[in-house]
């Protein structure tokens, strides 16, 4: 423990920085994922207290680092919000409120941009490996379908295209 709080005290630049910021946000994305993919496989919920907890570590860190990033992280979810609410104007029981707080989860830790981009893919991920498993039959259409780890996926390949590009 002595070591720990020592190294902390010699490297107290890097807690501030956004390097930093980065590794924390991969961090709580994928502990939250983990959480989240597990709840959501068995019990077809998602723990919406845990996530709005997060989201509100999250924003209150952007207002920290980057007060411009916290406005684009706002826009986000109040987009999500607003396409979750067309959705289900449109067909009830299509998508469940809780993928709509996962997808606010992840405007408020990822931003705005880059939430449409994982908003799109999750949906395209989702369309590709569900249109196999229906060719397979090995579901059917009226089989309920966990959509937080398209959703992580989604995310997962939106993050891979960020860094390489």
């Amino acid at each position: 423990m002595i070591t720990i709080l020592h190294w902390i005290e010699l490297n107290q630049n890097f807690f501030l920085t956004k390097s930093f910021f980065l590794y924390y946000r991969l961090i709580v994305f994928l502990f939250f994922s983990i959480i989240c993919i597990i709840t959501d496989m068995k019990h077809r919920l998602i723990p919406a207290k845990w996530i709005i907890l997060g989201i509100g570590i999250n924003l209150a860190s952007w207002l920290y680092f980057d007060v411009t990033a916290f406005i684009s992280c706002a826009i986000g979810s109040l987009f999500i919000i607003l396409v979750f609410f067309l959705i289900l104007l449109w067909k009830k029981n299509s998508i469940g409120w809780g993928d709509g707080v996962f997808f606010i989860f992840i405007a408020s830790l990822f931003g705005g941009f880059f939430l449409i981009l994982t908003f799109l893919l999750s949906f395209w991920l989702a369309s590709l490996i569900l249109v196999f498993f229906l060719s397979i039959k090995k579901i059917s259409t009226k089989t309920k379908i966990p959509f937080v780890p398209f959703i992580v996926l989604g995310t997962m390949v939106t993050l891979f295209i960020g860094f390489i590009a």
